[in-house]
């Protein structure tokens, strides 16, 4: 049954991939396209009236005073244009929400005046497809309603994205001709629209990156891939082919609309001179020759200020054109794709630094809320690494601790599979299932509502544990629950009106899964107990595999990492828009930071592995020394009772007179330890045959208590020489490994030996 479980969850979770995988290419493609059209308006030169060109325009001005006026459904105010907002507040508490009651918005023609010139703009029929950004001009609130106006009236300065175009034989601004540009009027100034959009842009382009992440976790979640190395491979490979793949395709098309869009423009201007031309009379060779310009007569004075207006408007945006083509990585992209611009040339192309300081300066500055977003971004990351760091560093001391027979139980952190029986024949009974126990805990809660919101609220909490023993084919060991963290499949929940009762619990007889460290036991019968450690190490006990757990493991850490990834993303791309430069260098280089960060994240992982390897050997030793040392204090203790049996045993009397006339403290270098020990152990053995070789020493109790004290602890140093030899082993395999080899030289990680004690 619970085989069946976990295939559901993890087809679901191949599914759930799917979907976000299709979701976050067509968030991450709506996003590009948001910045694409901040590249299409940035091209866009700002010119005075008598100088635009047919096509795309950007115009700025004031709104001339008009005969025929709307009326303001707020304030009753002569207006071009107003929107009228009506909202009313539901619901109480935190549920709260404002709900539209109307949302009408009205325009009227109108014309715009730059300097001496005059130009109509087309706004009544396309009044719903114009972004109009205005300020609220007023706001009034009456009980649970709200109402909110916006207004554009006569003498007010405005910016426009339109298209330019003779209608009828006038020209005029209008906003229905399909083009390369949004519709927009705003009060704030085209800079700030165009940051507007690319911050939008940005927050779409993360979302997308965002979704694709959690595909990439639902793909290891499906598949029960739980190593992280692999986890951040897929995530910075995605993270690369979104942002190069989508990246590389918009830029294709948005470069080769830039040379299409300057054909129309050429072909425009030339087209109209000519008609200027032959309304004087005059003759006009086209834009190809060097001389173009010169070439015509005299001519009117509107039609001299036209031509010249446009040739100035022409030779800006060429210069537009040429300042966007020489940017990274469009001036290598270009040529590559075989797209280049056509000079004309009459054109002269005039200075690009100075262009490029009149971009800048038009570009306003990134409000606060982006550095405070930018500032709670990376804090985010951080705090997210550091928690996804600390779920993935248990999962991976599961990885590096071998599993072990009990009757190989190591000193220090050790991994074991058993079954669960009574210590001393002490249970407890769990709360619910009212079944013998070693471990359990107990929960109440409460439902409690809160206006339209119902949540439970914990109102008890008991846990308890007993120790047990752990028994394999090999023996068994004492094992403590106490502060351990358990994962156990035992839960039962019972509901009694409002409240609900759940119970988790380990029982005997269970097939348990123990990671723990050895300590020393009050327990006669058993010199260790399996726990948790002094020094951080975890203690996990679980009745479902060790795959189980450390997929549980593996699943939080990754997720929290893919998190901090993403966090790290939408602080680059906020830095991005706080520039208010678009450009795809910004783009590859937040790809390059992203990538640069997941490999940091793998570079700290397999150098704290390195460590905890190289720190868990180290131990060990010193574990030895400390026994060393307590066996050098427990012989000294033997030379009275030799002394009884000096006619005997002259040579092991000397022995004992020359340790303690040695120096108590271990040698630094490994092997005088081993040297040392094992003459140690040399010593002990000649003391257990001098017991059984002599019958009233047997029954000396001086002799007796040496003789248990002794045993255990040289069962406690075998313990431990064999915990050394296990971690020296895995850590030299992991220097020995891919690509902790190249950390290891790296770092200056060095081999370790092993202790061989001669008996």
């Amino acid at each position: 049954m619970k085989s069946s479980a976990n295939r559901y969850h993890r087809a679901l979770a191949l599914a759930v991939a799917v979907l976000l995988s299709v979701a976050g290419l067509f968030v991450g493609h709506w996003g590009f396209g948001k910045i694409k059209s901040v590249w299409e308006l940035e091209r866009i030169p700002a010119a005075p009236i008598d100088a635009l060109l047919p096509g795309e325009v950007l115009v700025s001005g004031v709104i001339d005073q008009q005969d025929t006026l709307l009326t303001s459904r707020l304030t009753q105010q002569p207006a071009i244009y107003f929107r009228y907002l009506h909202e009313v507040e539901e619901g109480s508490g935190d549920d709260r929400r404002w709900r539209t009651v109307e949302d009408i918005q009205q325009a009227a023609d109108f014309s715009i005046s730059s300097g001496q010139k005059s130009l109509p703009v087309s706004v009544e029929a396309t009044v719903d497809a114009i972004d109009w950004s205005l300020q609220v001009s007023a706001s009034r609130s009456k009980g649970n309603h709200r109402y909110t106006e916006w207004l554009l009236r006569p003498n007010d300065s405005v910016s426009i994205f339109g298209w330019y175009a003779l209608q009828a034989g006038e020209p005029v601004i209008s906003f229905s001709e399909p083009g390369h540009y949004l519709p927009i009027v705003t009060t704030y100034g085209p800079g700030y629209e165009i940051q507007a959009l690319g911050q939008g842009g940005v927050f779409i382009l993360w979302a997308g990156m965002l979704l694709l992440g959690l595909a990439i976790y639902a793909v290891c979640y499906g598949l029960a891939i739980h190593r992280t190395l692999a986890f951040l491979t897929l995530l910075s490979m995605t993270m690369i082919a979104l942002l190069l793949g989508l990246g590389l395709h918009t830029y294709k098309v948005d470069l080769s609309e830039l040379v299409a869009r300057w054909d129309r423009q050429v072909a425009a201007v030339d087209k109209e001179i000519g008609v200027i031309a032959k309304r004087n009379n005059q003759e006009w060779g086209g834009l190809t020759g060097s001389n173009s310009f010169v070439l015509l007569g005299d001519l009117a004075e509107a039609d001299n200020r036209r031509i010249s207006g446009l040739k100035s408007s022409l030779e800006r945006a060429y210069l537009t054109n040429v300042y966007q083509m020489s940017l990274i990585p469009n001036r290598w992209l270009a040529p590559a794709w075989g797209i280049a611009l056509t000079t004309p040339a009459a054109i002269q192309s005039g200075n690009l630094d100075a262009l490029a300081g009149d971009i800048a300066e038009s570009r306003p500055v990134a409000p606060l809320w982006i550095w405070i977003a930018m500032a709670i971004a990376c804090l985010g990351s951080v705090l997210l690494t550091w928690f996804g760091l600390r779920a993935v560093k248990t999962k991976r001391w599961m990885e590096n601790i071998p599993t072990s027979k009990i009757a190989g139980v190591a000193w220090g952190l050790n991994e074991l599979n058993g079954v669960v029986e009574k210590y001393a024949g002490q249970s407890i009974r769990g709360p619910l299932s009212n079944a013998d126990c070693c471990w359990f805990d107990y929960r109440v809660y409460e439902r409690i509502k809160q206006g339209n919101k119902t949540s439970w609220k914990r109102i008890e909490r008991r846990c308890e544990s007993q120790q047990f023993l752990l028994r394999d084919d090999s023996g068994q060991a004492l094992a403590d629950p106490k502060d351990a963290e358990v994962i156990s499949s035992h839960k039962k929940t019972r509901r009694q009106g409002n409240l609900r009762y759940t119970e988790t619990s380990i029982r005997f007889g269970d097939p348990l899964y123990l990671l723990g460290v050895t300590r020393h036991s009050t327990a006669e019968a058993y010199p260790y107990v399996l726990g948790k450690g002094d020094s951080g190490e975890p203690c996990i006990l679980s009745n479902r595999s060790e795959y189980e757990v450390l997929l549980r493991k593996s699943r939080l850490g990754l997720l929290l990492l893919n998190f901090a990834a993403s966090a790290l993303l939408l602080a680059s791309l906020l830095l991005l828009t706080s520039t208010g430069v678009f450009s795809g260098l910004d783009f590859l280089t937040t790809a390059l930071i992203s990538t640069g960060y997941l490999f940091l994240l793998m570079l700290i992982m397999h150098y704290n592995d390195l460590v905890f390897l190289k720190h868990r050997a180290e131990r060990c030793l010193a574990n030895i020394d400390v026994a060393f040392q307590k066996r050098h204090d427990l012989l000294q203790n033997l030379i009275p009772v030799v002394k009884r049996f000096a006619a005997h045993e002259q040579e092991l009397l000397g022995s004992l007179t020359r340790m303690r006339k040695q120096k108590g403290n271990s040698p630094a270098a490994l092997p005088d330890r081993i040297k040392r020990l094992t003459s140690q152990s040399l010593i002990a053995g000649q003391f257990f045959g001098l017991r059984e070789q002599y019958p009233e020493l047997k029954q000396d109790q001086a002799a007796l208590q040496l003789m248990e004290n002794l045993t255990r602890l040289e069962d406690e140093i075998a313990l431990m020489r064999e915990g050394y030899n296990s971690a020296v082993e895995t850590y030299l395999t992991r220097l020995g490994s891919f690509p902790d080899l190249i950390f290891a030289r790296l770092f200056g990680f060095r081999s370790k030996d092993f202790v061989a004690l001669a008996g």
